[in-house]
């Protein structure tokens, strides 16, 4: 499918998906309708108004096709993405083959089912930490002529004494 243009089209399902056996090898195809709700402006009214909805026809195949059939519904919001083919004639709508297609979780909640999934290997585990070497004992402080050591921090001497 090279050379061809990939769109992302957020819409509204329209319709029940319909399902069908393509002649050659009996391959699953799903198709729906999705529609996009446009706003135009007018400048003359200088007000927003509805225009008339992008409507296209959306076709998955193979396993996509059969997660299609068993997840969207009249009504659904998705997001799909695919290949567009534009249709010569009148009346004849867009076609958007199918690379991904999924329920909006903006508008739905879904649950996945994993039960086809591979299985993944369990994550490596963490090693244990090494505890840390004792540190040395304190070191007495350095004694300074006319001062008694003490438990209390030292005080910065105060700059009116060394600008003396």
């Amino acid at each position: 499918m090279s050379g061809e243009t990939t769109i992302t089209v957020i819409g509204t399902v329209h319709g029940t998906p319909k399902a069908a056996r393509l002649p050659a090898g009996g391959k699953l195809v799903v198709a729906f309708g999705l529609m996009r709700p446009r706003r135009e402006y007018d400048h003359e009214t200088r007000l927003w108004h509805d225009a008339e909805p992008f409507f296209l026809i959306c076709a998955a195949f193979g396993k996509r096709g059969e997660g299609v059939r068993s997840t969207l519904r009249d009504g659904m919001h998705v997001v799909a993405t695919g290949y567009l083919t534009l249709r010569d004639g009148e009346g004849e709508y867009p076609y958007l083959h199918l690379k991904a297609v999924g329920v909006d979780l903006g508008r739905h909640s879904v649950t996945v089912d994993d039960a086809d999934a591979p299985l993944q290997p369990s994550p490596p585990t963490p090693r244990p930490i090494p505890p840390r070497p004792a540190l040395p004992p304190s070191l007495p402080a350095p004694a300074v002529p006319g001062h008694l050591p003490s438990e209390e921090p030292a005080r910065p001497t105060p700059w009116w004494s060394i600008a003396r």
